[in-house]
């Protein structure tokens, strides 16, 4: 190979991981850059010998996003997986970027326990904790999150998901604490958020834990008031949680294979909300729907158990949440995951009271509702499909969306903007709009915060004081698109 560039390149590449982030920052800090280094590279290809070029490549094509060099690479090289540390991670993050989970959650930890820090950015590890979260990877999310905490002790979001990590994992023989030394931890853990918090997103982690597991109203008060006047757009903004977006034709299969199980086994399953908004009024799911969800009819606890005890004995999907399965106290609402690629379709039990429908959500303070008119359900053909479906379909959507539902509405939340949310549901209205409102701030979506911000202090009456109306005010100014 007698070309300069990628001679050069081959010399940085012999002292990597090093070198790495470098590198990897010359190659995509512009777009002429990078398409220098594609067409060397393609113009060379039958020459390159160079493991870790070759994996580099890979590694910057999948960070472009850019197919066609991803086809001509992945055509042309048969990747040696077991001697190329380089090469295990960019397979790793080229199959996460192809929506294979599976392959890319085994050749990322295949490479975090080969290079530790060495390949590994912030945003792959947060990406790495959720997909074991989603495979119920417990003990390799343990042993990730420790090395996480021992290494950056003072990355907030690493002390908030060994929380949250602590708080949900089913303690075995896998691990040595105990579940008081969990809670311990847990207390130590929030005790240092609280005390060094200064952002928003730690004020509004801090207003959504104390909210939602620990029952404590003031505390989420003061925390959700100091995640709004910490507001500040202008920084760079991560969220702990990464969405994992599916084409809609995975959401389309997931959501008709689910509902055809639970029928086979006698479970009258329909679509609901949104889903069902869909199906029913454009003859598929919504392209811009990133769920599914559906709505089962019960009458009592038996039935609440027979459905977990169903889904837990088919080898396709499980369970992820569970209610208490009491449904004099509590609404329920199940989720069911499934084990090929951690997707994850709500199941919104309805059960009967004052000749009303109820379903909704559980939170430590108090519960959410939906308010439905009472329906039974039927069979309909949509998109050329026999589901089950209310039978009152236009009412059971005119309830949820309003009249204009069979209109395309831009921005709407179903935790905030229903119609049919009693007012009994306040205090969750107030902690779902806030912290979905903060998170719309981080992401810069100015039409979803203006959303929040005006439901929260026009419909629901939310405690804004002046100074939290001004700054937020001041930061949708900061955000609004440019007309």
């Amino acid at each position: 190979m007698n070309n300069n560039y990628l001679d050069s390149i081959v010399n940085e590449l012999k002292n990597f991981p090093q070198s790495n982030s470098e590198i990897l920052n010359l190659i995509q800090s512009k777009k002429n850059v990078y398409n220098r280094f594609k067409r060397e590279f393609i113009k060379n290809i039958n020459n390159i010998k160079s493991k870790n070029l070759k994996a580099f490549a890979l590694l910057v094509a999948t960070n472009f996003k850019d197919n066609d060099f991803l086809n001509t690479i992945t055509q042309n090289f048969d990747f040696d997986l077991i001697n190329n540390d380089l090469a295990i991670f960019a397979k790793g993050i080229y199959f996460l970027s192809k929506n294979d989970n599976l392959k890319a959650v085994n050749l990322l930890w295949q490479s975090f326990n080969l290079n530790k820090h060495l390949y590994f950015n912030h945003q792959t590890f947060l990406t790495l904790i959720c997909l074991f979260e989603d495979f119920k990877l417990s003990k390799e999310r343990h042993i990730l999150l420790q090395y996480l905490i021992s290494t950056f002790p003072y990355v907030i979001e690493y002390h908030m998901q060994y929380i949250l990590f602590l708080m949900q994992v089913k303690f075995n023989d896998d691990f040595t604490l105990t579940l008081a030394e969990s809670n311990a931890i847990i207390l130590q853990e929030i005790d240092y958020i609280y005390n060094h918090a200064q952002t928003s997103f730690d004020w509004s982690f801090l207003a959504d834990f104390y909210f939602k597991f620990v029952g404590d109203v003031d505390k989420f008060w003061e925390c959700s008031k100091n995640a709004t006047l910490t507001l500040n757009v202008t920084d760079k903004n991560i969220d702990v949680k990464r969405d994992t977006i599916f084409p809609i034709e995975i959401y389309k299969e997931h959501l008709d294979s689910l509902l055809d199980f639970l029928n086979a086994n006698n479970i009258q399953a329909f679509p609901c909300t949104g889903s069902l908004l869909g199906l029913y009024r454009d003859g598929k799911l919504m392209d811009y729907d990133k769920d599914t969800d559906i709505g089962i009819i019960v009458n009592n606890n038996d039935d609440v158990i027979n459905i977990i005890n169903i889904i837990s004995t088919n080898e396709k999907f499980y369970c992820t949440k569970i209610a208490e399965c009491d449904l004099s106290k509590n609404i329920l609402n199940i989720g069911v995951s499934d084990k090929k690629n951690g997707m994850v379709t709500d199941i919104f039990l309805h059960y009967k009271k004052d000749n009303f429908l109820y379903t909704g959500l559980n939170t430590k303070l108090c519960d959410f509702f939906w308010k439905h008119s009472e329906f039974t359900t039927i069979k309909a053909k949509l998109n050329n499909k026999e589901y089950y479906v209310p039978s009152n379909t236009k009412l059971y959507l005119t309830e949820l969306y309003g009249k204009n539902w069979n209109e395309h509405i831009s921005v709407w939340d179903s935790l905030l903007n229903c119609p049919n949310i009693p007012q009994s549901s306040q205090l969750a209205v107030f902690y779902f709009g806030s912290i979905r409102m903060h998170e719309a701030f981080r992401q810069r979506k100015y039409a979803k915060a203006l959303n929040y911000y005006t439901q929260l202090k026009n419909r629901w009456n939310y405690p804004f004081t002046a100074e939290m109306c001004q700054k937020i005010e001041l930061c949708l100014e900061q955000i609004k698109p440019v007309s």
